[in-house]
């Protein structure tokens, strides 16, 4: 339905280019916006216009966004800074020990030449607040007393009181370093996942603090200098300058956005999606579009690993972030390779890396069923699927991944996966080539077969009319979705919108 409104309050900002503006007072204006409107082609372009500005709001979405503002108002009392450590003292200890190890890692601190960025966080979980500020006043004028060290002008401290599961998910990854003491509270350890956060030792803390400022001041060069800011759909990310996604998008529309339709259409938010090979996150940031499922996503390039991590630090309420290589061996012997913006994992006899099967991984994460598995590895999906099997048999999820055949390897290894999977029902595939084009819906296991064959006669000459296909196949359960899947993406294909 066109829109005919006036551009007062926060309309313009609700209706965007969608809608004809008229002053509240201008009646002719009004009479020919009223005529304005009766044209088809104004209809029609207010009507695509207003479709595409009504999916930028959505009830999740706000309810995402007013959830981390509202966690993030309740570490602001944090006074977080540059750097951020913490340390977890076991307050049951005598005061005498608890105050001699707070005296070091406060005068260590307070003594850095990087003193005033830094904000020293200590969890008072098991102890009164005002019991804790007490003691701590007293270690404070200790070292007033005893160093002429006054460390309230040098040094911001904060105490880290109860803090929510959801607010300990916002706060860990703003940590730079734990600070091991000889006395620490164990139980408040168990209840906090801190294993993933570095940890400093006090009598080296100094020369640790120029490290975390040295590692601090490269992130930021980095951001600046060496990064694109790039959207996907709504959600900005970074991308290494050289990374090829903008540009195989700006020259192929269709590139990368038919995972999005298919997560629109997951019957379920309470399963999860498995994103392998996930990159700097760019996927996943079109998945947290287009459904509410929680995400695990897997890199086994740390660099790309510390990247996404920075990308899509907000929604960690949604993500489970995993820097592996996944295989059913516990050490891979492969090296990843980068070009271009990703990582290729190609066979090594020298370089070895860490790697765990699908099945653990999914475990650990406590998550309960998979809907969806995404593989995107260039070159080992296959090698992947077929060590993944058991979790695959399980819950029969969806299955997405890059389908490159370059040797009679591959095409043994397709066929094998194939084999295993119409043991499980899985009876209907979807093949996108890679550029974004479907080639087949709900087609059998035997068309995908000879494409395979057809991509294997490519690599012998220079005439490909596509390089690699996606692949997508449904277990029975699942296929009725097919039908809606491939209508959307028609009708996507045959708009001019930048996203489904």
């Amino acid at each position: 339905m066109p829109v005919i409104t006036c551009p007062n309050a926060s309309i313009p900002e609700v209706a965007g280019d969608a809608a004809i503006y008229v002053n509240d007072d201008d009646v002719d204006q009004l009479a020919n916006a009223l005529c304005e409107v009766q044209k088809p082609s104004i209809r029609h372009s207010l009507i695509t216009a207003g479709l595409a500005q009504a999916k930028k709001f959505s009830w999740s979405k706000m309810a995402q966004t007013v959830s981390s503002a509202l966690i993030d108002t309740t570490l602001l009392s944090l006074n977080l800074n540059e750097v951020n450590l913490i340390i977890f003292p076991d307050w049951s200890q005598p005061e005498e020990l608890i105050g001699l190890e707070l005296q070091q890692v406060m005068k260590a601190i307070a003594t850095h030449l990087n003193s005033e960025k830094t904000t020293l966080l200590i969890d008072t979980g098991n102890i009164a607040g005002e019991d804790a500020e007490l003691f701590l006043s007293s270690v404070v004028m200790n070292l007033l007393l005893q160093e002429d060290l006054d460390v309230t002008e040098r040094l911001e401290i904060s105490l880290v009181e109860n803090l929510a599961d959801i607010q300990w998910e916002a706060l860990l990854p703003r940590i730079n370093a734990k600070i091991l003491l000889e006395h620490e509270d164990q139980q408040a350890l168990a209840q906090v996942a801190v294993t993933k956060v570095p940890f400093c030792q006090i009598d080296n803390l100094s020369n640790q603090l120029d490290v975390l400022f040295k590692q601090e001041k490269q992130i930021k060069y980095q951001l600046s200098e060496n990064f694109i800011i790039y959207y996907i759909k709504e959600i900005s990310i970074s991308l290494p300058y050289d990374h090829a996604l903008p540009h195989y998008q700006k020259r192929f529309r269709l590139y990368d956005k038919f995972i999005g339709v298919i997560a629109k259409y997951l019957p379920n938010d309470q399963d999860f999606v498995v994103d392998i090979g996930a990159n700097v996150g760019d996927t996943t940031a079109l998945l947290l579009q287009y459904c509410l499922n929680p995400i695990i996503c897997i890199e086994a390039d740390e660099e790309f690993f510390g990247i996404m991590e920075r990308n899509l630090s907000e929604y960690n309420q949604r993500i489970i972030f995993v820097n592996s290589f996944v295989s059913g061996n516990n050490f891979k012997n492969i090296e990843l390779v980068k070009n271009s913006g990703t990582a290729r994992a190609v066979e090594s006899k020298t370089k070895i890396v860490k790697s765990d099967s699908l099945e653990s991984i999914i475990k650990n994460s406590n998550l309960g069923k998979c809907i969806l598995i995404k593989t995107d590895t260039d070159g080992f999906d296959f090698e992947i699927l077929l060590s993944s099997l058991s979790i695959i048999k399980e819950d029969r999820p969806i299955l997405y991944w890059e389908n490159e055949i370059s040797s009679l390897k591959d095409i043994e290894l397709a066929k094998d996966l194939l084999n295993k999977l119409a043991n499980m029902n899985y009876t209907k595939y979807i093949i996108i080539d890679n550029f974004g084009n479907p080639l087949f819906y709900g087609c059998s296991r035997q068309y995908l077969e000879q494409i395979n064959e057809y991509l294997f006669n490519n690599t012998y000459n220079k005439n490909n009319t596509f390089y690699y296909t996606d692949i997508v196949a449904f277990p029975e359960t699942y296929s009725y979705l097919i039908p809606q899947i491939a209508s959307e993406y028609n009708d996507f294909i045959r708009s001019s919108d930048v996203y489904p």
